[in-house]
């Protein structure tokens, strides 16, 4: 579903709505797996400037640039994350390259979901949670 949202040809959002650190709904922190370092997500998002030549409502390359920003920091050593590859099917004569950490690369996309304001707490809580504190 999350690759159907930011691959779609037509923008999948309401005008105006882009990544942004003002839709987070929560902070944020990178998950320390060396050689991957913790960092403030948070920050790392106020921080980061798109480039101006990606429209507004291009999601995907949004993700992208954004996702290089990180990944351009995100490591101690930062030569180690050439390590790494995310695949979405085989290793394509990559062999050499190790697979992303799953847990770093669900925490992204959950970062991600949140920075366009589609992180919705209320899919975690339990059903007693919900019951005492309804929103």
């Amino acid at each position: 579903m999350f690759c159907k949202f930011l691959c779609s040809a037509e923008p999948t959002l309401p005008k105006g709505h882009s990544l942004s650190s003002s839709n987070r709904s929560r902070n944020w922190r990178s998950l320390s797996t060396p050689p991957f370092k913790d960092m403030d997500l948070n920050k790392l998002m106020r921080n980061w400037i798109p480039n101006s030549r990606i429209p507004k409502n291009n999601h995907y390359v949004l993700c992208i640039d954004f996702l290089r920003f990180y990944f351009a920091q995100a490591c101690n050593p930062c030569e180690a994350v050439k390590e790494f590859a995310c695949r979405l099917s085989g290793k394509g004569g990559k062999s050499c390259l190790l697979d992303l950490p799953e847990a770093i690369t669900s925490h992204l996309v959950d970062f991600v979901l949140d920075g366009f304001g589609l992180g919705i707490q209320d899919l975690d809580m339990s059903v007693e949670a919900l019951i005492k504190n309804p929103t």
